[in-house]
């Protein structure tokens, strides 16, 4: 690919970093995207789909929509299987020396680098590496996914699953006195699956504080609240038994004060976020420096300005915040170095019958490509708009002129990047 100047350097092959290297398409860049991994997608391409009868928003889908969008994106140079070697700062810009002998002189820098999970061997009396009825939840995500849930749980027609929240998470012990963010919806989201997948089971969630920002996993709450028993205290020990590897946890009932032994067939560890391997090495050759828990986010980490962290870098979030500070940054990025923003910019407009279609074909006549969600299926709209009048959207998030509609149309899920939409009801009777 030809070199365009300048180059935009990208470290890590997620959703935070595919998102910025998206937002970045229709510029006269040169985008190289560094991943250490033999594929994108990030641990997210990992996730197992949280869909029980509906779309749960879990975010799964979108990494894989996203790869394959980056790797055909053509302003773009894809280095796989490649790490940094060395970086230093010139004149010219950041000279980064790739693990493939490759140079690359960026103009910024965007840290899309992730996180790594909290290791619970740190925590031996919780018994993960000896027990095979206690794993985490990265392993029994990997189980649902490969649909082996019912392989380790065995013929048990009502399975008892307790999950432990805060497991490296707001323990100033092991000085990690910070919340993850995302454990408690990974786990309500889990509980519901496996009620979707096997009703009867007896599922106990222990946990300090449920954290359930946001509509929807305030209503998977209100869900599961007469389903699943909930109890606040999380156990300081998991005991095993070494005949049978049963697993029971000592607890305390908070109206008696007395101590209760529960016995469980599978014990989840909600295991925390903590920073990536490798980042302070990276940092070091950023010179920048990390907070106090070893993350990046800009209120206590020293940056500096040709460097932009988004994602779990700059501190634990979820699949879908992680993408929307990836494309923030690719806007920022934009203009920073005065470049105009979205020379293509498309625009979604929402809303049936004729007001739509005017609406559509008003912005259509004015160079803008339109995609038309609920409009006449018929009508016409000029070469590069496209009506998707059956498409049903499933999550619609971002900011002015970085909008993103995640959405399904004959079975196949999309997403789509806009830099507008319009609300195009029928007027009221």
């Amino acid at each position: 690919m030809k070199e365009r100047s300048p180059s935009i350097l990208i470290l890590g092959g997620g959703v935070a970093g595919m998102a910025a290297a998206r937002s970045l398409k229709h510029q006269d860049l040169s985008v190289h995207l560094v991943e250490e991994q033999e594929q994108l997608g990030g641990k997210a391409a990992l996730w197992s789909c949280m869909a029980t009868d509906t779309c749960k928003n879990c975010g799964a889908c979108l990494s894989q929509e996203m790869a394959r969008e980056v790797a055909e994106q053509a302003n773009l140079s894809l280095h796989l299987k490649t790490k940094i070697a060395a970086l230093k700062r010139t004149d010219q810009g950041v000279e980064a020396l790739l693990t493939s002998g490759k140079t690359i002189v960026a103009a910024k820098v965007i840290m899309a680098t992730g996180f790594s999970a909290f290791d619970p061997t740190e925590l031996p009396s919780l018994h993960w590496e000896t027990s095979p009825k206690v794993i985490t939840t990265a392993e029994l995500n990997s189980l649902l996914k490969e649909e082996g849930l019912n392989t380790l749980l065995g013929k048990t027609p009502t399975p008892r699953i307790a999950f432990i929240q805060c497991v490296g998470s707001r323990n100033r012990e092991l000085g990690k006195d910070y919340c993850s963010q995302v454990c408690c919806k990974i786990s309500l989201r889990h509980a519901q699956k496996i009620r979707h997948l096997i009703p009867d089971t007896r599922i106990t969630l222990f946990y300090m504080d449920l954290q359930i920002i946001g509509k929807e996993i305030r209503q998977t709450l209100k869900d599961l609240s007469k389903k699943i028993n909930l109890v606040q205290g999380v156990p300081a020990e998991i005991l095993e038994d070494p005949d049978t590897h049963g697993v029971t946890m000592v607890t305390e009932d908070r109206t008696t004060q007395s101590r209760i032994a529960q016995q469980f067939d599978l014990v989840v560890l909600s295991v925390g976020m903590a920073p990536a391997l490798g980042l302070i090495e990276t940092a070091a050759l950023l010179e920048v420096v990390p907070n106090g828990w070893g993350f990046f986010n800009t209120k206590d980490a020293a940056l500096t300005d040709d460097l932009y962290v988004v994602g779990c870098a700059k501190g634990p979030k979820d699949i879908l915040t992680s993408a929307q500070e990836g494309k923030i940054a690719g806007t920022k990025v934009i203009e920073d170095l005065g470049l105009a923003k979205n020379p293509d910019m498309k625009v979604a407009v929402l809303g049936h019958g004729p007001q739509a279609s005017r609406v559509a074909q008003a912005v259509a006549a004015s160079g803008y490509p339109v995609y038309t969600f609920g409009a006449d299926p018929d009508t016409i709209l000029p070469r590069g708009s496209r009506s998707l009048a059956q498409a049903r959207i499933l999550t619609l998030d971002g900011t002015a002129g970085e909008f993103s509609i995640y959405y399904e149309d004959q079975g196949k899920k999309e997403t789509l990047s806009c830099g507008a939409i319009i609300a195009a009801p029928e007027p009221c009777p």
